[in-house]
């Protein structure tokens, strides 16, 4: 006789460090009329909170204080049979029932919260080291054999990290988000941590400021940042790719190894007799922003490919009698030069995030 385990997270499967999460299970008994109406027990089942981490063995090591799950033999333990990925956080199981009767068609429902701690690492699946979030429920039946199997459910869940986020307490001089209500009300109402979030993001984001950069390569210089017109050397393409840098740390490595570089997408420009041109890169919303851990740093770039050309352009001018044409060498000589821009990625909201992405929930039978 099936038992069917229905298991959710309330508001969806992105959150924020610092943020606590409601889940919901259910447990039916979904005997059909055909069968034998008995009832099914259920000796315990738990749930708990872990994120992984899978790390290349071949090229790094876990850290020491990534513990390593507990083996099956351990009572109601959640984690599976033989997983050997390091654990950086879990929450202590919680056993929420204990010798469960269901008769046929009956089913219980339990509410659950978790707080993910404000330290915990963001989500992140790179080329060296992945970090997965999980919540697991874990059910042991009744049975006449010596020792039932334990079953198991999982339903995966996305963490972003907001740095500064535990220590902002917002405006000192909040606007109140219903302007009929009156300030001082609207002044005593505490901030949710999502409110926080978008405040902080909103005034990290509206600090605007034109940089300008003189880009120049060993022969002469061009001046993209200003005007392309400006240069001592003709620049006829430009392309510019979004790129990801994963950096491990020295005390982790096995053997010396480069930084993984992961592209994100790429736009090309030609741009011969430009005096400007504009480049347009957007950000999946499925990247993780950049962070920083014990075992790697991920940072955020832009590469910029510069193709300029070697000596004067020796072209033909065309006349005629309404305007001047100017035809280009059928051959000319050229190198590229490139120059890489460090940029910073900041997290979006859980709810712009969400898009595209699973509804956080999971069912099984068993």
């Amino acid at each position: 006789m099936p038992v069917e385990v229905f298991s959710k997270l309330d508001r969806g499967t992105v959150y924020l460090s610092g943020e606590s999460i409601d889940a919901t299970v259910t447990l039916q008994n979904v005997t059909g009329e055909e069968d034998d109406p008995m009832d099914e027990r259920i000796a315990w089942a738990s749930i708990q909170f872990h994120c992984e981490c899978s790390v290349n063995q071949t090229r790094i090591t876990a850290p020491t204080s990534y513990e390593l799950p507990p083996s099956d033999k351990e009572k109601r333990s959640s984690f599976p049979v033989g997983t050997m990925a390091p654990v950086v956080f879990k929450t202590e199981p919680n056993i929420f029932t204990i010798d469960l009767r269901l008769r046929a068609g009956e089913k219980k429902t339990f509410n659950f919260s978790e707080k993910i701690p404000s330290d915990a690492p963001p989500s992140y699946s790179g080329g060296f080291v992945k970090y997965c979030y999980k919540m697991t429920v874990a059910l042991q039946r009744v049975s006449s054999k010596e020792k039932a199997p334990i079953h198991r459910v999982r339903v995966p869940f996305r963490v972003l990290v907001l740095y500064g986020l535990s220590e902002y307490h917002g405006e000192s001089n909040p606007v109140p988000a219903n302007p009929f209500m009156e300030e001082a009300r609207a002044q005593q109402q505490p901030a949710n941590l999502l409110d926080l979030a978008s405040d902080l993001l909103n005034r990290i984001t509206a600090k605007r400021s034109l940089n300008v950069y003189r880009i120049a390569n060993g022969r002469a210089k061009t001046d993209p940042g200003k005007d392309f017109t400006e240069g001592t050397v003709s620049c006829l393409q430009i392309a510019v790719c979004l790129q990801a840098e994963e950096q491990v740390a020295e005390e982790y490595k096995k053997r010396p190894i480069h930084n993984h570089i992961t592209n994100f997408g790429r736009q090309v420009e030609p741009c011969l007799f430009s005096k400007k041109t504009h480049l347009i890169l957007p950000v999946p919303l499925f990247v993780c922003p950049g962070f920083l851990t014990e075992l790697i740093h991920l940072k955020w770039r832009l590469h910029f490919e510069f193709t300029t050309a070697v000596g004067q352009l020796e072209g033909q001018t065309l006349s005629d009698d309404s305007c001047k044409l100017w035809q280009g060498p059928f051959q000319m000589k050229t190198e590229q030069m490139q120059w890489d821009l460090p940029i910073k990625i900041l997290p979006t909201l859980p709810s712009l995030a969400e898009s595209g992405i699973a509804d956080g929930l999971s069912n099984q039978q068993f």
